[in-house]
């Protein structure tokens, strides 16, 4: 068999086995079922969309570079993940599957493979709703109101916790359109909406002792800020997971956030942040942030969690600071995208920030219209060098997401997916080295790939023939 169809051939052998994996993962048909028919119990069966898995994905994560993926989902759901540095120690593949569910309360889920893995820095995630037709509760645009919680969770399991542990969000940027978080491990990753268990959920990650430091602030954050008390064991756990934050001199604006408002309420003061005595003899937490706010390196989102913090602290010139920094850069970005070289990824991160942001809807259009343009442009090179089926379905799902093109083009690629997919299907199976697993295999592909039904009866045939 060539080496070209035995690659094809493992990939979808991959692909399959993960589907397989999130399947057994769900479905856990090793456990007892309730077969009481008036139970009110709901089960919520995952059920993987066929136009979902097509947006699924394979990384390298380089511990020596840093890394940005956007990932799309049949509903319009734009997810990012942006992996700093170091976050592993070698060279690792890693399997992202996005899919939707019906429920508006769970919109949204992630599984990030292997489930074994646990990262030495955070990746921070992005959920960018704006396209969906779902929305948070949670405020239009981003302000300086000191938000610390909200309905809104994002809950994992994995090899380490059956039951769901919460994420960190950053509730400084959350907004009906836009939610970000940071993990420090893979697994299944659940976005709810309803604020359902949430109580629950967080008081049963504070008594788990494998919990990372992410997951207690959110816990901590979930009930002290819903009035719900802390026992002593759980008050220890949470200021030591300050600690630590504190400790840390590379920490980031997400944690240090959530950090010193928990900090303000336990203590009832201000959290000391020692690391920053060491360089400012005043105030030094106010010092920091005006460091901080009038850094160029800073992005806009960062700023906006400046900005929030200041107001935890009463720092208002600090906060007015910060935010018309962040706002200034925000139109900014978008001016020099316009004016440079740049990828899809760039222009729709950039117009969620404008949204985010309240900049003004127009502002938007000129950076829509360079992504179509670019897509436009993308699909006539991927057609014109023969690309590969997996190529062009991945360019689809990113058109289908984020573009707004002529439907034209999406036929065209559409009419080349089923034309490699019934080349390479077809290729495999008059192949007389071929076995019947792998010709097995060339089937199952075909169809999920969406070989028209003439092409689907002429491969049936040879299948016939040869087996």
């Amino acid at each position: 068999m060539r080496p070209i169809y035995k690659y094809l051939l493992f990939g979808l052998a991959t692909t399959l086995i993960v589907v397989v994996l999130v399947a057994l993962f769900f479905i856990k048909p090793w456990q007892k079922k309730d077969t009481n028919k008036n139970s009110k119990a709901k089960t919520n069966v995952a059920i993987i969309d066929k136009k979902d898995l097509k947006h699924a994905t394979v990384i390298t994560v380089d511990p020596n570079k840093e890394s940005n993926i956007d990932v799309y989902t049949s509903k319009k759901i734009v997810i990012n993940l942006e992996i700093p540095k170091g976050i592993l120690d070698k060279i690792q593949k890693i399997a992202i599957i996005p899919y939707t569910t019906s429920d508006p309360a769970n919109p949204v889920k992630i599984l990030i493979f292997p489930q074994n893995l646990t990262f030495k820095k955070p990746i921070t995630v992005t959920f960018d709703l704006s396209r969906s037709a779902y929305r948070l509760s949670a405020p239009e645009f981003i302000t300086t109101n000191g938000r610390v919680t909200g309905n809104t969770q994002l809950f994992f399991t994995n090899k380490l916790f059956t039951n769901p542990m919460p994420a960190l969000i950053s509730r400084s940027t959350e907004t009906s359109k836009s939610i970000t978080a940071r993990i420090l491990s893979a697994g299944l990753y659940s976005l709810t909406t309803d604020g359902k268990n949430k109580s629950l959920y967080a008081r049963s990650a504070l008594k788990n002792k494998k919990v990372d430091i992410l997951t207690t602030l959110e816990s901590a954050s979930a009930l002290l800020f819903n009035k719900e008390k802390l026992s002593s064991d759980e008050k220890n756990i949470v200021i030591k997971a300050i600690a630590i934050i504190e400790s840390q001199k590379d920490a980031s604006v997400y944690e240090m956030y959530t950090a010193f408002a928990l900090g303000q309420i336990l203590k009832d003061k201000k959290t000391s942040f020692s690391f920053f005595k060491e360089v400012y003899a005043t105030d030094p937490y106010e010092d920091y942030l005006k460091f901080a706010c009038g850094k160029e390196s800073e992005t806009p989102d960062k700023l906006a969690v400046l900005a929030n913090t200041a107001k935890l602290g009463g720092y208002s010139d600090v906060e007015k600071k910060c935010i018309d920094h962040a706002r200034t850069l925000v139109v900014e970005e978008s001016r020099d995208l316009l004016n440079g070289d740049p990828t899809t990824g760039e222009l729709v991160a950039q117009m969620r920030r404008n949204d985010s942001f309240g900049l003004p809807a127009g502002t938007n259009n000129p950076l829509q219209k360079r992504i179509n343009e670019i897509l436009v442009k993308e699909i006539k090179d991927l057609i014109n060098r023969g690309a590969s089926k997996e190529e062009l379905s991945q360019k689809l799902a990113e058109v289908q997401t984020i573009g707004k093109v002529d439907e034209k083009w999406q036929d065209i690629v559409l009419d080349k997916i089923s034309q490699k997919a019934y080349e390479d299907a077809k290729k495999v199976i008059d192949d007389p080295r071929s076995t019947p697993s792998e010709i097995n295999q060339a089937l199952i592909e075909a169809q999920l790939y969406g070989v028209k039904p003439e092409g689907d009866e002429d491969i049936q045939e040879a299948f016939r023939k040869r087996m």
